[in-house]
């Protein structure tokens, strides 16, 4: 967004959409540098098992190798084929042990997204086919919510976000989540509706989960029109 000399300066409007395309830059580039770092150390972990896979499997080929030199350099007998069987066995061995550590290399156990990715992940697949722009803040530690707590945070948003998509007729929804001493889960639509335009059914369910936790729960109408819902917890 930029101005030509001499046009109007910069209105509030346009500096809070400003400092919200920034926020959400920022944490866009913070969840990438994360997968980023999370990729490079499952690397870094397989290269190191191909390694000792790779110096093991090197050994006992070295070892066969040579005791096969050592049995074919003597007479045939019937205990020098006794070894050369052996020696087959022990190459069989090692075809085998090199076959369970390829095919037993399955991913490992699925690491669940941090909070902040799966919550813009749920706000995404919220919003996905809806003209409604969302603008997401959220500060604090996250991930370090307990798990009632962070499955709390997510049903607020689900909640808050749908309503808004279906029912809102909003041009745009902002959604802010914050760990301080508190959880702060906050969505505002600039849409038709007030407090009364929330389903009865979502207020109920928001409420027995503020309820759940010792929380509290508004909505009310928002400055200029719409609907602001605020969902808060204490922290344990």
């Amino acid at each position: 967004m930029t101005r030509t000399p001499g046009s109007a300066p910069f209105d509030d409007d346009d500096l809070t959409r400003l400092s919200l395309f920034a926020d959400n830059a920022a944490l866009a580039l913070h969840l990438a540098e994360g997968q980023r770092l999370r990729e490079l150390r499952v690397l870094a972990d397989r290269d190191r098992v191909a390694r000792d896979l790779y110096d093991r499997v090197m050994q006992q080929l070295f070892g066969i190798g040579l005791a096969m030199q050592i049995t074919r350099g003597r007479p045939s007998s019937p205990s020098s084929d006794a070894r050369t069987g052996d020696h087959i066995d022990q190459l069989q061995e090692v075809v085998r042990e090199l076959r369970r550590a390829i095919f037993g290399m399955e991913p490992g156990p699925a690491v669940p997204p941090r909070r902040r990715t799966s919550l813009m992940q749920l706000i995404t697949m919220l919003a996905r086919g809806s003209p409604l722009r969302t603008s997401v803040q959220m500060s604090g530690a996250l991930d370090e919510l307990p798990p009632d707590l962070a499955e709390h945070a997510a049903g607020v948003v689900r909640e808050g976000v749908g309503n808004a998509v279906r029912h809102s007729q909003a041009a745009e929804v902002i959604i802010t989540i914050a760990v301080d001493d508190e959880l702060v889960v906050q969505v505002i639509d600039n849409g038709v509706g007030g407090a009364e335009s929330v389903a009865g059914a979502g207020l109920h369910d928001l409420r027995r989960r503020a309820s759940d936790v010792a929380g509290s729960f508004t909505v009310a109408g928002a400055d200029g029109g719409g609907t602001r819902l605020v969902w808060t917890a204490p922290l344990p």
